[in-house]
């Protein structure tokens, strides 16, 4: 057991211009994962398929948290849509790394990507 605490996901959505803006602060991990898969879900389909998840506050990410956006991609693009990264540093970008998903997010630190 490791003598980290994990900080609470936090996720704050905004909608315009048919794209949803997903903010996430904290640690996306197995125990929080759940959370996010709710709140995109309840997204009513009106607001748009397109979705831009801003990144670059989580301090943690696990594979369960990297199966989760691979998710919102998945539903974003059954929808006709698409969705973008903004910020993927530190903890996301080693999980793409050591992972090896790199390649289905050609993100780089500061960048956008756009995932299809």
């Amino acid at each position: 057991m490791s003598g980290r605490s994990e900080q609470p996901l936090r996720i704050e959505l905004t909608t315009g211009d048919g794209c949803v803006r997903v903010v996430l602060r904290g640690e996306l991990s197995h125990h929080s994962a759940p959370a996010l898969e709710r709140r995109v879900r309840s997204i009513p389909e009106t607001d748009g398929p397109d979705l831009e998840l801003d990144v670059s506050d989580l301090t943690f990410c696990d594979s369960a948290g990297l199966a989760t956006i691979i998710g919102v991609q998945r539903r974003a693009a059954r929808r006709g849509g698409s969705v973008v990264l903004r910020g993927v540093q530190g903890a996301l970008q080693r999980v793409l790394e050591t992972t090896g998903a790199g390649v289905l997010f050609p993100a780089h630190p500061g960048q956008d990507s756009r995932m299809a």
